[in-house]
């Protein structure tokens, strides 16, 4: 079984709680975390260990394949760590957020195992995945921070 894991971090130009919003949001995952395409829940019940969700994803090439998850830990605005399985991959996701100056420093580490986990090393795409995710959620966060700010003006 091949095995890896990567950590990647990135300044968000937002308070912990307005990254937090976002990211804990599962549902809007297709909005920021590549390369997934729809996220279901089961229900509306916050966010704790043992909540599963199911992802949709698209693989480099094209195909559609689920991907079920399940929330390991929660940690309101400073963490969330979650695991989840497609065809090729196991792997667990934890996003870490650190305030600091005029926003929030998040750090995805993910550990992953499978065939698939293999290729996206051996591709060079692991790092170029991860910085998309965390350039996604920024993104998101940001514009999301920018409307509000506009509409209270």
């Amino acid at each position: 079984m091949f095995d890896h894991q990567y950590t990647h971090s990135i300044e968000i130009a937002a308070p912990p709680a307005a990254v937090w919003r976002v990211l804990s949001d599962l549902r809007r995952l297709p909005e920021w975390y590549y390369p997934s395409r729809r996220a279901e829940l089961p229900d509306d019940s916050p966010l704790a260990p043992g909540k599963q969700f199911h992802l949709t994803i698209r693989t480099a090439v094209g195909i559609m394949v689920p991907a079920p998850g399940e929330i390991v830990a929660v940690d309101p605005e400073r963490m969330l760590k979650w695991r989840g399985r497609s065809s090729g991959i196991a792997a667990t996701a934890t996003w870490r957020l650190e305030p600091g100056g005029a926003g929030t420093r998040l750090t995805h580490e993910f550990a992953g195992s499978g065939w698939m986990m293999m290729l996206s090393v051996l591709s060079g795409n692991a790092p170029k995945t991860a910085a998309r995710r965390l350039n996604g959620l920024k993104r998101v966060v940001e514009a999301e921070l920018r409307e509000q700010n506009q509409s209270t003006k």
